[in-house]
C-alpha cells in the first residue's frame, strides 16, 4: 500500500461482500459497472461524517441504493 493512501484508511469502511453487491444489483434490476464493483470491493464507502474524496461523500453500496431508490 502506498503511504498517501494509508492516511485515509481510518475513514473508510471494510470491503463490500460480493453477495451484498449482487443483492443491490437484483433490487435495482441492473448491473453496476465493473469499475464501481471493484471500488466497493476495496472499501464500502466511508465511515466519516465529512466527505473524504474532495469533500464529497463516498456512499456505501447500501446507502447509494437508498438515495437512488
Amino acid at each position: 500500500m502506498n503511504q498517501k493512501a494509508g492516511r485515509f484508511d481510518c475513514y473508510l469502511n471494510d470491503p463490500a461482500l460480493p453477495e451484498n453487491i449482487a443483492n443491490i444489483e437484483r433490487q435495482m434490476g441492473m448491473k453496476l459497472p465493473s469499475e464501481l464493483k471493484q471500488l466497493y470491493m476495496l472499501n464500502n464507502g466511508q465511515n466519516h461524517q465529512y466527505g473524504v474524496v474532495y469533500a464529497l461523500d463516498f456512499l456505501s453500496v447500501e446507502e447509494m441504493y437508498r438515495r437512488v431508490y
